[in-house]
């Protein structure tokens, strides 16, 4: 309820101060964003809890983000506007998504969401990299700018101020670059790990490593060897949080919100160098044959392991594998006699199915909660068929594409849409002899806590074939994170077909493990 609250507040301050009337940021603006970092900003973190409970000044500053008039202002009234601007709607962004382990936990962040300053409405990437950088050509900046990380430069218990500014970044900088967490400098091995601000933006900084050596040294007491070698130490993406002031111990590190942490973990990507592990297990069983004795059992065990690499934040790689086991009984025999994994010739079937390469992309920069992924499998094992007197196990090769939708509703409810186009080749990839589905799903999911996820499903799969026939799977799951990176869940799903069959329940188990 607190965070409804809150995001009703900002929203209803963020609407009134678009209808209002352009305002030019004098000196007022300063003096109240003065006010307001020496009050939510300590030892170089930002007093998130304290502001979740008041945000009241925060909503003030940004009216005049929002609505700020430009025009006629001196290049350093500009420049002092946007660095305040862009560390006040970085704030904002953290707040309406609070709590929160890390910036890169909330969708978009950077790179999609977008923010009205100054008229316009931009990303915090576009504030940055096209308004700030590209106008000012000032790399002290990037020392003022605060991406909500404990590997960025601290936040100043201060706002920068038009008169003062140059004095303000030539502190900040030295501060910075004379920081040993910052730059970590080891004599004994001749070398120096820096942040990896001077590799994303090397071109600010000179464009090569010695550049980055001399720009460093002019702002360092102790100077740098030019001969030493530089590398980068791993960034800390970790949120530059204080614990609220009624609650001075630390929020636990695995303390996580539902929005970010579950709702768009089907849909999203993972970012540069991260990867994930998926193994999710399928027990489905059916009794077969003509009503109404169904005189036939057949149970099918299933286990998909998926792995993706993110290439970068639009694009990730990776590898399906799928291990299958058969089992045909009378209708009375028990479904967990498929965990035997037994090869009995007709009767029973185990073993390594399909394998194959998959990728996933965000196609729409501007809608992040939407993705595609495709994956095509080779059948691996010899007569999946049982055309050779083996047991049936899989229908051949497997192509399956998918497209993803995240639709959040509330903090506490989101709303994931999947439609698939999947097709089973036949071993010969004779096409006649090839089925083709289109599963259409939905799934609810609620949020009770940060670390559950409670979900109901409903899938529609017709076949594109004819004669036409179809599934429907109605069913309940549950997810639940043991640590930020280690999730498992389990699913139980009934089946109803337009066949003969009497199909019964799924049930399903998974974990998931993604590497940050």
């Amino acid at each position: 309820m607190l965070r409804l609250g809150l995001l009703l507040l900002l929203s209803i301050g963020f609407w009134t101060c678009a209808e209002a009337q352009s305002v030019v940021p004098r000196q007022q603006f300063y003096k109240d964003a003065d006010a307001f970092f020496e009050k939510y900003v300590q030892n170089g973190k930002v007093m998130y809890g304290d502001l979740k409970a008041n945000s009241a000044a925060l909503v003030e500053l940004l009216k005049v983000v929002d609505t700020a008039k430009l025009d006629g202002l001196s290049a350093n009234e500009q420049k002092a506007f946007y660095i305040n601007a862009y560390n006040l709607t970085l704030i904002k962004a953290v707040l309406l998504s609070y709590p929160v382990s890390s910036p890169n936990d909330i969708p978009g962040m950077f790179d999609a969401t977008k923010h009205k300053v100054a008229g316009e409405y931009l990303t915090l990437n576009d504030l940055e990299n096209k308004k700030i950088r590209a106008t000012f050509d000032d790399a002290r900046v990037h020392f003022a700018l605060v991406c909500g990380a404990l590997s960025c430069p601290v936040i100043t218990e201060s706002a920068y101020k038009p008169e003062s500014l140059d004095q303000q970044l030539e502190t900040q900088t030295k501060l910075a670059l004379n920081d040993p967490d910052f730059i970590r400098v080891d004599h004994s091995a001749s070398k120096v790990n820096v942040s990896k601000i001077f590799e994303w933006y090397k071109e600010d900084f000179g464009g090569d490593k010695k550049s980055v050596l001399q720009y460093i040294n002019k702002y360092r007491s102790d100077q740098l060897p030019l001969d030493y070698k530089m590398g980068y130490y791993t960034y800390d993406w970790t949120l530059n949080d204080v614990a609220p002031a009624s609650n001075n111990t630390a929020r636990p590190p695995q303390q996580r919100q539902p929005a970010s942490a579950a709702r768009y973990l089907t849909s999203s990507l993972l970012g540069k160098g991260k990867w994930e592990l998926k193994i999710f297990n399928n027990i489905y069983t059916a009794r077969s044959g003509p009503p109404p004795d169904y005189s036939n059992r057949g149970t099918y065990f299933s286990t998909f392991g998926q792995f993706l690499y993110g290439i970068n934040p639009r694009l990730s790689i990776g590898m399906d594998v799928i291990y299958k086991a058969n089992r045909f009984d009378s209708p009375i025999a028990s479904w967990i006699k498929i965990l035997e994994f037994k090869n009995d010739n007709s009767t029973s079937r185990a073993g390594l199915t399909a394998i194959g390469p998959k990728f996933k992309i965000a196609p729409f920069r501007k809608a992040p909660n939407i993705s595609l992924q495709s994956s095509f499998m080779l059948s691996v094992i010899d007569d999946p068929l049982g055309r050779e007197g083996n047991a049936y196990v899989d229908n051949g090769h497997h192509w399956w594409t998918q497209l993803f939708y995240d639709l959040p509703l509330t903090d506490e409810f989101s709303l994931f849409l999947e439609a698939d186009l999947f097709a089973e080749l036949e071993p010969g990839f004779d096409m006649e002899q090839s089925t083709f589905m289109m599963p259409l799903k939905n799934i609810m999911s609620y949020f009770p806590h940060p670390d559950w996820t409670i979900y109901s499903l409903a899938e529609f799969a017709p076949t594109l074939a004819d004669p036409y026939v179809y599934y429907t799977q109605m069913g309940i799951g549950v997810k639940y994170l043991i640590t930020p990176a280690f999730e498992i869940e389990t699913l139980i799903t009934n089946f109803s077909s337009s066949d003969n069959a009497a199909r019964e329940s799924t049930y399903n188990f998974g974990i998931r493990y993604t590497r940050l």
